[in-house]
C-alpha cells in the first residue's frame, strides 16, 4: 500500500478495509481511558456515533476544503441539498416541522433528484457554514496558508493527504499508525477546529487542547509526516467560536514538536529519558501503551493502568479532596 495517498476519500480512510487496521491519533487518544476502551472502540460494530457537533465540524472541514480546492464558499453550499418546507396558505409562514404537511413535502423530497448523493442540511447549517468560513477567511494568516496550501501531489501538498507509516513496536511487531491533515502547506500542518469557546485567549485555547487531547494529536502527525517525508512541519490550529465566530491562528512551541532535532532526538531516545513539549510526552506515554499492548497481545486492563502498584502488586488509587473542601470542613453547632 502506498504510504502517502492524494485522493482518498474520508470514507474509505476511517472506514474502508484497507485502511481502519491503522491506528488514527483519536483512537490512540481513546488510551487516555484505557487500554481495554481503546480495544473496544476499534471493533466494528463500536463505531463512534456522530453528534451534531461533530457533523456540524465535518460541514466546515469540508467547505475549507472545497475552498483550498479553488472553489467558494457559494460554490461549496450548491453541492448540498436544502429542504425548503411547504407554506402555510393561512399563515403565510412555513409549515412547522412537526406538522403533517411539512414531514409528507419532506420524505417526497428526501426520494427525488434534488437530494440524490447529496449531503442534506438545513438552514441553520447553511449559516453556520457561511458564517464558520467567513470568519476564517477573513483572517489574513489563514487566507495566506490557504494560498500556500494549493493542490500539488509534487510538493506533497494541499487539502486532506492521507499518511499511513509502518513501524516496529519494541518487541519486533508491525506499528500501523496514520494521519490525515486537514491542509498541508510546504512546511505547515493546519487543523481547522470548531469551539464553543467565546474567548479564544492563549488562556482559555490551551484549555482546550489539554481538554481534547489535541497537543497529542498534534505530536502524532508531526512525527508521522517527519518519518515519511524527512521534514518538520509547523503544526497549527486554526480556532473558529460557533458562538462569537471569531477566529485566531494557534501556534504549538509549547506544545508538540518544535525541530528536526526534536524530532531525530525523539526517534532515538530508545530508553525514554528525555524531556519533550507536553503534547510530545503525551504522545509517547501513550504510543509506549499500545505498543506495550501489542507486544503482550493483551488489552484487558482498565483505567487502573494509570496507578501504579505497590510492593504486593496491588493498584489502589488515593483521591484528593478538592482544596475549597478541604479549607471548608464540615461543622455542626449544637
Amino acid at each position: 500500500m502506498e504510504s502517502i495517498q492524494f485522493r482518498l476519500s474520508n470514507e474509505e480512510y476511517h472506514h474502508g478495509a484497507e485502511y481502519n487496521t491503522w491506528l488514527s491519533s483519536s483512537q490512540l487518544k481513546d488510551y487516555l481511558v484505557s487500554p481495554k476502551y481503546a480495544y473496544e472502540m476499534r471493533q466494528p460494530e463500536n463505531n463512534r456515533e456522530q453528534t451534531e457537533s461533530m457533523r456540524r465540524g465535518t460541514l466546515f472541514h469540508d467547505c475549507m476544503e472545497f475552498v483550498v480546492n479553488g472553489g467558494s464558499v457559494t460554490d461549496y453550499i450548491a453541492t448540498l441539498a436544502m429542504f425548503a418546507p411547504p407554506f402555510n396558505p393561512k399563515t403565510g409562514a412555513p409549515y412547522g416541522s412537526a406538522t403533517k404537511a411539512y414531514q409528507e413535502a419532506y420524505q417526497e423530497w428526501l426520494s427525488s433528484d434534488d437530494v440524490s448523493g447529496k449531503t442534506v442540511i438545513t438552514q441553520a447549517d447553511r449559516d453556520y457554514i457561511i458564517k464558520m468560513a467567513s470568519a476564517a477567511l477573513k483572517n489574513d494568516v489563514v487566507s495566506k496558508m490557504i494560498k500556500a496550501g494549493k493542490p500539488d501531489d509534487s510538493l506533497v501538498k494541499g487539502p486532506e493527504i492521507s499518511f499511513f507509516y509502518e513501524g516496529k513496536t519494541p518487541g519486533g511487531n508491525p506499528l500501523k499508525t496514520k494521519c490525515r491533515p486537514d491542509l498541508l502547506t510546504k512546511v505547515r500542518c493546519i487543523d481547522w477546529k470548531s469551539t464553543s469557546a467565546k474567548s479564544l485567549t492563549a488562556d482559555e485555547i490551551g484549555k482546550i487542547i489539554y481538554q481534547y487531547g489535541y497537543g497529542i494529536s498534534c505530536a502524532m502527525y508531526q512525527y508521522i509526516l517527519y518519518k515519511l517525508t524527512g521534514k518538520f512541519y509547523e503544526f497549527l490550529w486554526v480556532f473558529v467560536s460557533t458562538e462569537t465566530y471569531d477566529c485566531v491562528v494557534c501556534g504549538s512551541q509549547n506544545i508538540g514538536f518544535t525541530s528536526a532535532e526534536d524530532l531525530e532526538v525523539f526517534d532515538n531516545d530508545t530508553e525514554g529519558v528525555c524531556v519533550f513539549n507536553p503534547g510530545v510526552m503525551q504522545f509517547r506515554e501513550l504510543l509506549n501503551l499500545h505498543c506495550h499492548c501489542i507486544d503482550t497481545n493483551s488489552w484487558e486492563i482498565g483505567s487502573e493502568v494509570f496507578t501504579e502498584p505497590d510492593a504486593n502488586g496491588n493498584r489502589i488509587i488515593e483521591p484528593s479532596m478538592p482544596a475549597w473542601a478541604i479549607k471548608n470542613p464540615i461543622k455542626a453547632y449544637v
